[in-house]
């Protein structure tokens, strides 16, 4: 992860990326419809992120289990959930959505910066910022896999060429 904050993930697209010619055949164009590209493509990444989690998939596989203390807790209807309030739910497989806030939280922008663009996903909810942090330290799921990555470039290379 990339950013100021330990909770914010960056993709920079710049010349060091494999799209170098691209960007060369950019500059000094508006960077109002290339932050878009990039906005989209966030979008689609976020999206495949939340999606991969919601299927009980992190970044090294499928999440690990619940501890024992934790799913005895939440049979004991124990365990909050938002403003749902107590949750008696299935414990297998861990999918990181017992409320669905922490991952309706995530955001993705995009900004033009000095040697290109960036585009972040980042945490909307500074609430969810811990559960996010407890999270990924025991099942890693905010990040983008090498496919992930290969796929962005991918179509933010096509949409470049497009623009041109």
């Amino acid at each position: 992860m990339s950013g100021k904050f330990w909770y914010q993930m960056g993709i920079k697209i710049t010349d060091n990326t494999g799209i170098e010619q691209l960007l060369n055949q950019l500059k000094g164009r508006s960077p109002t419809n290339l932050t878009k590209v990039i906005k989209v493509a966030m979008n689609d990444a976020l999206d495949e992120l939340v999606s991969r989690a919601e299927r009980g998939q992190g970044l090294r596989g499928s999440f690990r289990r619940y501890s024992d203390s934790y799913i005895r807790a939440i049979r004991a209807g124990r365990v909050r959930s938002g403003r749902s309030g107590v949750r008696k739910t299935k414990t297998s497989p861990v999918n990181l959505t017992i409320s669905g806030q922490m991952l309706r939280s995530l955001k993705a922008s995009a900004k033009k910066i000095t040697d290109g663009w960036e585009g972040l996903i980042s945490v909307s909810d500074k609430s969810q910022i811990g559960k996010i942090k407890g999270n990924d330290a025991l099942r890693p799921f905010f990040g983008l896999t090498k496919k992930m990555k290969d796929d962005l470039h991918r179509k933010v290379s096509k949409a470049f060429a497009e623009i041109l």
